[in-house]
């Protein structure tokens, strides 16, 4: 599976699928302070995905209680889905990473939802060098 993930700008538009707030993927933690908050939005929003895919929980309810645990706020601009959607979304982006060149992601942050999801798709679809045991 090949993600890549490229950083646009105002001036420097990318090409490429990005999650905004009109995407089911959009992260649901705002970010105010990005030299703070940042690393444990990524992290939460990891979390999060993981949660509401593989263990049936529900958006609003997780998103909350993370947001709670990690001194997080829940953004304005996110709008609550259910799991179903998210599990669909995912698995089109999946089904896109590995059927063709890669999926190309664009992030206007250092650490945003793309990267979270980058990391949740690389672990629930390992490559193939990944998945083989070695013995000695």
């Amino acid at each position: 599976m090949k993600i890549t993930i490229t950083r646009s700008t105002r001036a420097k538009k990318e090409k490429g699928i990005q999650i905004d707030d009109q995407s089911v993927l959009f992260s649901p933690f705002h970010v105010w302070n990005p030299e703070m908050e940042s690393e444990k939005a990524y992290q939460a929003y990891k979390v999060y995905l993981y949660q509401v895919i593989d263990q049936g929980l529900d958006p609003a309810d997780i998103a909350n209680t993370l947001a709670q645990k990690n001194g997080l706020k829940i953004s304005l601009r996110w709008k609550p889905v259910t799991g179903d959607e998210i599990r669909c979304e995912v698995q089109h982006l999946a089904q896109i990473a590995q059927t063709t060149s890669g999926l190309s992601l664009i992030s206007n942050r250092d650490l945003g939802s793309e990267h979270g999801l980058r990391d949740y798709l690389e672990w629930k679809y390992p490559a193939p060098e990944q998945q083989s045991l070695l013995v000695s």
